[in-house]
C-alpha cells in the first residue's frame, strides 16, 4: 500500500513491549509517503518514532524528537530492517537508544537515502548502519558522516529548550556566526525553499524574505531605550513610526523577521536598537 500520510503530530505514543514503531509501523511493502509530521516522546522497542520492516517509505519535512528505543536493535527516531526508506529534509533530534542509532538504526541490509537532514544531539549516536551502507548526502551530522555535502556543525535552532527546531540567524542579514551554517546548504539540485534561496538542511527552513513597503503609518507602540520584546507593538493614534533593517531600508511592519531593527519617530531615529524575536 501506498497511503499519504501529512501534517500529522504523533506525540507520547508507545509500540508496546518488545514491539517497533512507537508512532507508526510499516511492514511487509507498506511504503508511504510520509511528510510534514512531527514524532515526539514516542516509545517502543526498536524504532522509537517509525519503524520499517520490508518496506520502502519517503519521508519529507518531518521532525523526530525526544523518542526513545528501548530494545536491542533500538534505533530512536527511526529504525530500518530489510528496508530502501528515502528521507529527505528532516529533522533528528534528542532522540536516545539503549543500544544503537539514537537518530537511526539501520540492519538487515537496508539501504536508504538521506538529503538534506539534520541529525544532532541524539544518543548514543545519530546515525548506526550495522548492515547496508546508507547514502547521506547534504546532511548535518553531528560527529561526521562521510558524502557529498555533508557537514559537523551546531545547527543553531531557535529554541530547543521549547521545542522549536527552526534555524535560527539572529542577525540577519549580517552574514557571521549567528547565522545557521543549515541555511542554503542543502542540496542545490533540490527545490528551493518557499522563499526562493537554496534548500536549508533539516524541516524548517528559515525564511530570508523580508516584507517593505514604502511608508509606514499604521499605529504602533513602543518604550525608548534598547528593548528585546516578542508581539505586537502600539503606538497612540496620530503618530507616526517608521522602522528600518540594519541596511537603512524601511521595513513594513507586519512583516517583521527575528534581527535588529531602528525605530523613527517623527523624523529622529532612536539611538538604540530594538531587538525582535
Amino acid at each position: 500500500s501506498e497511503p499519504a500520510i501529512s501534517d500529522c503530530i504523533f506525540f507520547q505514543n508507545t509500540g508496546g513491549a518488545g514491539g517497533g514503531g512507537g508512532a507508526i509501523a510499516l511492514h511487509w511493502g507498506s511504503n508511504p509517503n510520509i511528510t510534514n509530521c512531527v514524532f515526539s516522546q514516542n516509545t517502543a522497542g526498536e524504532g522509537g518514532g517509525v519503524f520499517c520492516l520490508d518496506s520502502d517509505p519517503t519521508i519529507t519535512y518531518c521532525i523526530f524528537a525526544k523518542n526513545e528505543a528501548t530494545g536491542f536493535s533500538a534505533g530512536g527516531g527511526l529504525q530500518g530492517r530489510s528496508a530502501h526508506p528515502t528521507i529527505i529534509n528532516c529533522t533528528f533530534t534528542e532522540n536516545t537508544a539503549i543500544t544503537r542509532g539514537g537518530g537511526i538504526n539501520f540492519k538487515y541490509y537496508t539501504h536508504a537515502v538521506i538529503t538534506n537532514c539534520i541529525l544532532w544531539n541524539d544518543t548514543p549516536e545519530e546515525i548506526y548502519a550495522e548492515d547496508g551502507d546508507p547514502i547521506v548526502t547534504y546532511c548535518d551530522v553531528q560527529g561526521g558522516w562521510t558524502g557529498t555535502g555533508n557537514i559537523d556543525a551546531d545547527p543553531l535552532f531557535a529554541d530547543t529548550a521549547n521545542g522549536d527546531y527552526h534555524l535560527s540567524w539572529i542577525n540577519f542579514p549580517i552574514e557571521d556566526s549567528t547565522k545557521s551554517p543549515c541555511i542554503d546548504a542543502g542540496d542545490p539540485a533540490s527545490l528551493l525553499d518557499p522563499d526562493s534561496t537554496i534548500a536549508d538542511m533539516g524541516a524548517l527552513y528559515f525564511s530570508q524574505e523580508v516584507g517593505i513597503r514604502e511608508e509606514t503609518t499604521k499605529p504602533i507602540t513602543f518604550y525608548q531605550g534598547p528593548t528585546i520584546f516578542s508581539g505586537p507593538l502600539v503606538l497612540p493614534q496620530g503618530k507616526n513610526c517608521r522602522i528600518y533593517d540594519i541596511t537603512g531600508r524601511e521595513i513594513d511592519a507586519n512583516h517583521l523577521l527575528p534581527g535588529v531593527y531602528f525605530i523613527e519617530v517623527k523624523g529622529y531615529i532612536i539611538n538604540k536598537v530594538i531587538k525582535v524575536k
